[in-house]
């Protein structure tokens, strides 16, 4: 197993007038991740947006730019307005994509993609680290969902029931076809040069594009033992940040 030491981890997070959720995001995925990482984020002009109340967009603006200011966010990018997830995504692959040896400049080892909803528990980033490592070898695993998605009636989508369960280094793993789109981790070269941009102006398939692309040359997804990301209550389609269809 590679060791944890040394290794550079890009996380990468597109996020719209979602103040209060990103908020809680944030603090939680800073708490306690297990390893370092860096933090690239998109904010899609929600200077200009008051979506979830007064001032909600200035205050989500306010809490990214402190963040860069302390030093945890690493490259903060703000559209004048909205450009949409997949975008969005684009931007940072390209950026992400980009090399100097003057600038010292290189590709990140390893790139997790989340959304702006999810609230992260202790040592989230680790664990999704040795689920790949343990699993990319024997089992064809390429990308790692700490996330476990099931739509409101309580039904996984087609392709993301568990086809084997395997256990390895004393951890119990399910291995899958797919995963959520939400949360992904994987190695840089999968994401940069295998997926390729997403389809800008199919929003809603872009996921599944990448997902099928990595099914198709035979690889695999699996869901970390423990699980442990989870969509805030507030996220899921039913409560106040719903954002279903409103990027």
């Amino acid at each position: 197993m590679e060791d944890t030491e040394g290794k550079d981890i890009l996380v990468i997070l597109y996020t719209w007038d979602r103040y209060e959720l990103l908020k809680q995001s944030l603090e939680s995925m800073f708490s306690n991740p297990g390893m370092n990482f860096r933090l690239w984020v998109v904010e899609n002009g929600s200077i200009n947006t008051n979506l979830y109340g007064e001032d909600s967009g200035k205050k989500q603006l306010n809490l990214l730019i402190n963040y860069y200011k302390n030093g945890k966010i690493e490259t903060l990018i703000l559209n004048q307005r909205t450009m949409d997830v997949h975008f969005s995504i684009n931007q940072l692959m390209s950026l992400a994509k980009l090399t100097g040896t003057v600038s010292k400049v290189t590709r990140p080892d390893f790139v997790f993609q989340s959304n702006d909803d999810m609230i992260f528990e202790p040592k989230w980033l680790s664990e999704c680290y040795h689920t790949l490592l343990d699993l990319e070898e024997s089992e064809k695993v390429t990308i790692v969902s700490p996330f476990h998605c099931y739509h409101p009636n309580g039904q996984l989508a087609d392709g993301m029931q568990t086809i084997k369960r395997v256990t390895i280094n004393d951890r119990p793993y399910e291995i899958k076809n797919y995963v959520s789109g939400n949360t992904w981790f994987m190695r840089s070269g999968l994401w940069l040069d295998t997926f390729g941009l997403y389809p800008a102006d199919q929003p809603d398939s872009g996921d599944w594009q990448k997902l099928f692309i990595n099914h198709n040359a035979g690889n695999f997804c699996a869901i970390t033992p423990t699980e442990m990301v989870h969509h805030s209550p507030e996220a899921t389609g039913k409560g106040k940040y719903n954002r279903f269809g409103n990027w």
